[in-house]
């Protein structure tokens, strides 16, 4: 079984192998990374900290270059610093 963080990386290695304004499509990262919630919920992540930009259902482009060292933790901030699930108590 795949760790959270090893399934991460996975997609991000998936997207980062595209160049800065291509697309990356849902289908193709749901069968790359074999599917399942977590990874649309890494994409929705990315999306949301700015990486990736909806285009139409199903269509992302790829707007900012990806840290390969990003982590879980860190991504879930990016993408919400704002909630109190990701403040520091």
């Amino acid at each position: 079984m795949k760790t959270e963080e090893t399934k991460l990386k996975e997609v991000i290695d998936y997207i980062r192998c595209a160049k800065i304004g291509d697309l990356i499509f849902r289908r193709n990262l749901m069968q790359f990374s074999n599917g399942g919630s977590t990874v649309d919920n890494y994409r929705n992540y990315l999306t949301h900290a700015g990486y990736l930009k909806i285009k139409y259902a199903g269509a992302y482009e790829y707007i900012k270059e990806i840290p390969k060292d990003l982590t879980y933790t860190q991504l879930v901030k990016q993408g919400y610093p704002n909630s109190d699930w990701t403040k520091v108590r």
